[in-house]
């Protein structure tokens, strides 16, 4: 197994930018990948120091790509940096011209907690041709009702500019699914998890009313626990295998 830095200058962000990389020993070639994706005020190295993502990659023989993203809630901001274009343009092919990893929709996931969580869902449901599989553990999957809340005022305007009452349908992800079930494009499996003491209970809770009957591969599951990374740690080599399938 491996452990990479990898820096390249993007032109999207107009600088030098940095994710973390595993890969596996067992595979050369054709290697599954997660694109891996940390909450609020994490950064790329979030999953490797505080969980053993490493080893649960190598033992699968699975890739884990965990870029960058700030606190942008991985959308291009208004006042900021354009991360989701930067994630899901520039890191994908940086990753996969660097690294020698699967083309194919089935082995391509992606993965995230909190913030990520929100990302790794909307990732996957704004390019399901790419994505067959996303899990969200302890995500913020009502994050596009935060330009109502006057506590991330500040938040809202860094990401979506002044006097915005309404995300965009391309952040909401009620939208996006729905969106998705109207057209003929395949559906990205999705699991989502959450412990039933998270600050975050409600919004899994009412995404699970609203995605558990709309015809999606879709799994749930919680368990006693708070927005912490036991839980993460723990939940992660099941996300793992439910995206290989095992």
């Amino acid at each position: 197994m491996a452990l990479l830095t990898c820096t390249f200058k993007s032109s999207v962000l107009h600088s030098d930018s940095t994710y973390l990389a595993v890969i596996p020993d067992k595979v050369t070639e054709d290697i599954p990948v997660v694109y891996l994706l940390h909450g609020f005020s994490g950064d790329q190295s979030s999953w490797v120091r505080n969980s053993r993502c490493e080893r649960y990659a190598n033992d699968r023989s699975i890739a884990l790509i965990m870029p960058d993203a700030g606190n942008s809630f991985y959308t291009d901001m208004a006042y900021g940096e354009a991360s989701y274009t930067y994630i899901t343009e520039e890191v994908f092919a940086h990753s996969h011209k660097l690294f020698r990893l699967s083309e194919k929709r089935e082995a391509t996931f992606t993965a995230g907690l909190s913030m990520g969580g929100y990302g790794a869902f909307k990732i996957a449901l704004r390019n399901p041709k790419v994505y067959s599989a996303a899990c969200s553990m302890s995500g913020c999957l009502c994050a596009h009702k935060y330009v109502c809340d006057p506590d991330r005022a500040e938040l809202t305007r860094l990401i979506y500019g002044p006097g915005v009452t309404a995300a965009p349908n391309h952040d909401n992800l009620f939208f996006l699914a729905d969106k998705l079930l109207k057209s003929d494009l395949p559906r990205p499996r999705l699991l989502q998890l959450c412990g039933t003491e998270d600050y975050l209970y409600g919004q899994n809770k009412e995404f699970r009313e609203y995605i558990k009957d709309k015809g999606f591969d879709y799994r749930y599951d919680e368990c006693p626990g708070e927005h912490e990374w036991r839980l993460w740690d723990a939940w992660l080599p099941g996300a793992l295998d439910f995206f290989l399938g095992r």
